[in-house]
């Protein structure tokens, strides 16, 4: 593999919407772990991957910042390596040493001071400046990524020009992948937190836990036809053509961060993954018990992911279906991802 995602913590200290653990900005007790990814554990990953060209540390359930190792993590990968965060945690010296290290420091910062927090929320703009402000002094070569909705998009130039000001060296725009968000903050609320008016809808699904895979099946069988996916569904599998690979905290490797964000989205899809993966054995895909050599080519595992992103495939969950995920994700049809993820990003080099 050339490309390695990896999820260095579990911990987090915002509330974004999109999140698994905080579902449209309430947080979800006692269904995720706390966990950091282990030094010594991620060495033994490492030495799997002689070929790795580029680590990226951008979180699922967590922010890579507030494992207390970040630093000696980034700067074991003896190969390119950035950190994503939404730049409110670490200390001075953890940034400086993160900037002296050569590790590319990329900041979710999703508007300006009086927007950012709509979608980070908890999350405080001072912190934010701060800590951008050491790493870049410190030489730190610090990218400015953020989301455009329609309580922020307005302030694209002024983010460019501040963001130019405080010496970002680039800047990356990506697109809102759920339209739903969008709905919400065209609401009048949108001054405190939009997000917060759909509390209800997901009540249900959070209290829930024991679902049948008949329940599953016709419920995304649903999504299917009210979203609109049209077969075929023309899957392009972006982690499959550049040869990129996901690790989480615990060591387990996926096709891609979307299987494994599914997977721990909901009560759902924890159910889903119970479904679809425990036919592949215990651990089948732990880099501490197998290695990455035997996970890529165990069966069926890797003979259904191949199968997943070919053409002509339905949903379901029959030996040949396509993963919803890949439909939801990376179908040039989707409706979720509009324009598709190779027009997802617009960049600016300052």
């Amino acid at each position: 593999m050339k490309q390695i995602h990896v999820e260095a913590s579990t911990y987090c200290n915002a509330r974004c919407p999109l999140c698994p653990r905080s579902l449209y900005g309430y947080k979800v007790e006692g269904v995720y772990p706390e966990i950091h990814l282990n030094l010594d554990k991620f060495k033994e990953c490492l030495a799997q991957f002689p070929e790795r060209e580029y680590v990226y540390f951008n979180g699922h359930l967590g922010d890579p910042m507030m494992n207390p190792d970040i630093v000696e993590l980034a700067t074991i990968t003896e190969c390119r390596t950035s950190v994503t965060t939404n730049g409110s945690i670490g200390s001075r010296e953890t940034w400086e040493a993160l900037a002296k290290n050569n590790i590319i420091g990329r900041f979710s910062i999703d508007g300006l001071e009086d927007t950012n927090h709509i979608y980070r929320q908890d999350v405080q703009w001072n912190k934010i400046m701060d800590r951008a402000k050491w790493f870049i002094d410190a030489g730190g070569y610090a990218t400015w990524k953020w989301i455009p909705f329609l309580h922020n998009k307005h302030q694209e130039e002024e983010v460019k020009k501040l963001a130019n000001e405080m010496g970002f060296t680039t800047i990356i725009i990506r697109n809102n992948r759920d339209p739903d968000l969008d709905k919400m903050s065209s609401r009048a609320d949108t001054s405190d937190k939009p997000w917060y008016t759909i509390k209800q809808q997901h009540t249900s699904t959070v209290g829930k836990t024991d679902y049948t895979s008949k329940e599953i099946f016709v419920e995304f069988s649903n999504q299917l036809e009210r979203k609109n996916f049209k077969e075929p569904y023309n899957i392009d599998c972006i982690w499959h053509d550049d040869r990129k690979i996901y690790i989480s905290y615990d060591g387990t490797v996926w096709p891609c961060c979307y299987i494994a964000f599914d997977s721990l989205r909901s009560p759902r899809f924890i159910e889903l993954q119970k479904l679809k993966f425990a036919q592949y054995g215990e651990n089948f895909n732990n880099l501490y018990h197998y290695s990455i050599d035997k996970i890529m080519i165990k069966e069926p595992f890797y003979s259904d992911m191949l199968n997943s992103i070919a053409d002509d495939k339905k949903h379901g969950f029959n030996k040949l279906d396509s993963y919803f995920t890949c439909i939801k994700t990376c179908s040039k049809r989707g409706y979720e991802l509009k324009p598709n993820h190779l027009q997802a990003h617009k960049i600016y080099n300052g």
